[in-house]
């Protein structure tokens, strides 16, 4: 399989990403793809074709755009302690405690 975990530490992510490189076919990608998504049963895998650089770019002004940070209404009592600075919520999400607040105003 081509799918690498992905570790960067310029860019946070609230949940695993991985790298696909160097199919050969769109076959290939599909199979590797059906096989790293048997490991994860319990979630759904989004398979994109963009440069990663430009999927981070676009990922950030869509969730700025359409409000996918937006804590209020929400109990952030069960976040990491790396949410916080000064007991406030920093703002914007960037642990994977807090994926399910992007997940639901999704």
């Amino acid at each position: 399989m081509r799918f690498v975990p992905l570790s960067d530490t310029q860019f946070e992510y609230l949940c695993e990403v991985y790298v696909a490189d160097k199919f050969a076919n769109q076959e290939e990608l599909i199979q590797d793809w059906k096989e790293l998504s048997s490991k994860f049963p319990d979630s759904h895998l989004l398979l994109t074709l963009d440069d990663l650089s430009q999927a981070q770019y676009t990922s950030m002004h869509s969730s700025g755009s359409h409000d996918l940070d937006e804590t209020e209404g929400y109990d952030l009592s069960t976040l990491d302690a790396a949410c916080f600075e000064d007991g406030e919520h920093v703002g914007y999400l960037s642990t994977a405690s807090e994926f399910f607040i992007r997940y639901a105003n999704f």
